[in-house]
């Protein structure tokens, strides 16, 4: 009778550590769960975020092909308004040479006829 209540208490501590193990085993099999699930999350978080940055570096490329289209457009511009005001400055400086030599021959008449004037002016004295 003592071996058999010996038996029983072995069979109900092997029974209550198979409890305890199944307890255990459903807990680690809950984890286990919501660590499948969040890493699901996870990984789709990150495919959503890698094709966003896909996307973003797409219209990266195109704003910055768009940019420099621009700046091609604005160079160009620069370039012919300073050209014209070269030519422009070119203009103005001829105009000014010439306009310097016609005051030298002016100066040179007026010179000469100042002193035709002062010759009459003493033959008629």
């Amino acid at each position: 009778m003592l071996e058999c209540k010996n038996l029983e208490i072995k069979l109900k501590n092997a029974q209550r550590n198979i409890e305890i193990l199944n307890v255990q085993n459903k807990k680690f099999s809950d984890t286990i769960n919501e660590i499948h699930a969040k890493m699901d999350n996870l990984q789709r978080d990150l495919h959503t975020q890698k094709e966003i940055m896909r996307q973003f570096e797409i219209q990266k490329k195109e704003l910055v092909g768009r940019l420099r289209r621009e700046l091609d457009t604005v160079e160009e511009r620069f370039l012919k308004i300073i050209n014209q005001n070269n030519m422009v400055g070119e203009d103005y400086r001829m105009r000014a040479a010439v306009n310097f030599e016609r005051l030298l021959e002016e100066k040179l008449k007026c010179q000469d006829l100042e002193e035709q004037l002062e010759i009459r002016k003493m033959l008629i004295a």
